[in-house]
């Protein structure tokens, strides 16, 4: 998950909403509520939710503002946000991500990896955001899923209000033999202008514990029934 938008005090509501998975993650606004009264819209931050049926098998490995990582299996699981076009120093931060990112691929070198999240560019466009990425992806021999899976690859960010998309999520795996499916989605349930991005992959590891499913039920709150003005007075 990338852009959560929760303070520190209210990470927890990851645990109460999400009951049967196990959150790695991190608040992007330690800074700004610690300097003083809240105000303005909120931002940023990631997260790994992990189903508690893997926990025998979950390791903690690195969570900040920008990236978390996680081992299970054999695998590090990277969720990644990268900064948005506007961002004071957006390249020097992207280079250093990218970086730190790949010294703890050095520390896991007999891992496979997967590495998904907002780059907040086009791999395929002339940026100098996007070659950092593009050389990163060659240099750790990676594979972007969307090239594997070309006639699933669309528009990762939607916004129909001001007529805008783009292709600026990507998921990226060390391995290309082992990547079953990749979907680019577009559940109803989904209130971001940017839409999920699905993989089914081979993992090795030993079989986990049973897991019963639960039926889950949702209310989704719709606008068009809300007293709109009592909302903008």
């Amino acid at each position: 998950l990338q852009e959560h938008w929760l303070t520190p005090a209210a990470m927890n509501k990851f645990d109460d909403d999400f009951p049967d998975y196990i959150c790695v993650g991190c608040s992007a606004m330690t800074e700004r509520v610690e300097s003083g009264m809240l105000f303005g819209r909120p931002f940023g931050g990631v997260a790994i939710l992990t189903h508690k049926s893997l926990r025998g098998s979950l390791r903690i490995i690195h969570c900040d503002d920008r990236f978390a990582i996680v081992k299970i299996f054999n695998y590090l699981v990277i969720s990644v946000y990268l900064p948005c076009v506007g961002t004071p120093d957006r390249f020097i931060i992207c280079e250093n991500i990218i970086e730190r990112i790949g010294s703890w691929l050095d520390q896991y070198d007999d891992c496979e990896y997967i590495i998904g999240g907002d780059f907040n560019v086009n791999l395929n466009d002339n940026h100098e955001v996007a070659r950092c990425i593009n050389d990163f992806i060659v240099d750790r021999h990676l594979h972007r899923c969307d090239e594997l899976f070309p006639s699933s690859a669309s528009a990762t960010y939607i916004n129909p209000s001001l007529g805008h998309s783009s292709y600026i999520d990507y998921m990226l795996v060390s391995r290309a033999d082992v990547l079953l499916d990749f979907t680019v989605t577009d559940p109803n349930l989904n209130f971001s202008d940017h839409v999920p991005l699905m993989i089914t992959i081979i993992c090795e590891g030993k079989s986990c514990e049973n897991y019963e499913e639960k039926e889950r039920y949702f209310s989704q709150l719709r606008w068009d029934k809300a007293d709109l003005a009592a909302y903008y007075a």
